[in-house]
């Protein structure tokens, strides 16, 4: 208990350092692995060791030797994360590059899910309207052109980047490292209810975006919104993020990003009133100003349209 103290007193001062200079981020990595690591894990391994036999009746450790061993490793692999991230990272030393995948070898880092981080996937689903909702969503994504045909720059990227599966037998193999995870602790036929009910909810919000992102596509398709210099199609597109160039678009970019992304993970984390009032219930909200934006949008173009050439507006005396 008292190395896991030792390690707060090292993260707190890694985070006071890390605040008094620029470009810090491999001191702030530093310091979040000496907290979460080195503090709350050592206090888990060592208080757990302790309390949990209790729970069994018993009052004494199984084997003090095992319990020395993995709180050994567990300072090891943290000491190496710590120095070689602030070494490598601020560029104080290149060699320390190679330490970081040692310190990695203690325990599987890898956080990877069938789903990814954005919930979108190919090959598209069967169900036809849950294939024409996420075809949409991939085209506002840039993975897909207007026309559905795959844009190979930007699968490339997010191949590169692997935050989505792209086959069915990538996206099968994280589903069942998942069911067996879950499967430690629950039954199976639970484990798959749950996530089925995970997968419903993607489908659902999918087909809010798919209309949201609809009704912009339609503003370019009229014309009421011109093509802007930077894209590639006079399409509405998500990766512009906040600098997307319309009011319309803005709120585009929150609902996918903000509230679809509370939605579907509020779900798969077993929260659901999170899920529901800050996920759901603002997709909601968002698909109704953005049918409402569109609609004066419309009737302000076409009030102009029908203006008469020459009229002016009435002065007030």
């Amino acid at each position: 208990m008292r190395l896991a103290y030792a390690w707060a007193l090292i993260a707190a001062s890694l985070g006071i350092w890390a605040a008094s200079v620029a470009n810090a981020h491999g001191i702030w990595g530093a310091s979040r692995h000496a907290l979460t690591v080195g503090f709350l894990a050592t206090m888990v391994f060592s208080v757990g060791q302790r309390i949990l036999p209790a729970f069994s009746g018993m009052r004494l450790l199984f084997s003090t030797k095992l319990m020395f061993l993995s709180l050994l490793l567990l300072g090891t692999g943290c000491l190496l994360r710590v120095g070689a991230e602030i070494l490598a990272y601020q560029g104080f030393a290149s060699w320390a590059w190679s330490w970081l995948p040692v310190s990695a070898v203690i325990g599987n880092h890898e956080v990877r899910t069938a789903w990814g981080f954005l919930a979108v996937r190919l090959p598209l689903p069967e169900d036809k309207q849950w294939a024409a909702d996420r075809a949409t969503v991939l085209q506002a994504l840039g993975v897909l052109d207007p026309d559905g045909k795959p844009t190979a720059a930007l699968v490339d990227t997010v191949k590169a980047a692997d935050v989505a599966r792209l086959t069915q037998e990538d996206w099968q193999r994280e589903r069942d490292k998942m069911l067996k995870t879950c499967n430690q602790c629950h039954s199976e036929n639970f484990a798959k209810q749950q996530l089925d009910a995970g997968d419903d909810m993607i489908r659902n919000a999918d087909h809010l975006m798919a209309e949201a992102i609809r009704v912009v596509a339609g503003l370019y398709k009229d014309g009421v919104l011109p093509k802007p210099k930077n894209y590639a199609y006079a399409f509405p597109n998500l990766l512009t993020f906040h600098d997307a160039p319309t009011v319309i678009e803005q709120k585009l970019f929150v609902m996918y990003l903000e509230h679809r992304m509370r939605t579907f993970q509020g779900t798969f984390h077993a929260s659901p009133d999170y899920a529901m009032w800050y996920g759901w219930s603002e997709m909601q909200r968002d698909l109704t100003e953005i049918r409402e934006l569109a609609d004066n949008m419309r009737r302000t173009r076409t009030a102009a349209a029908t203006k008469p050439a020459g009229e002016t507006e009435m002065k007030k005396p």
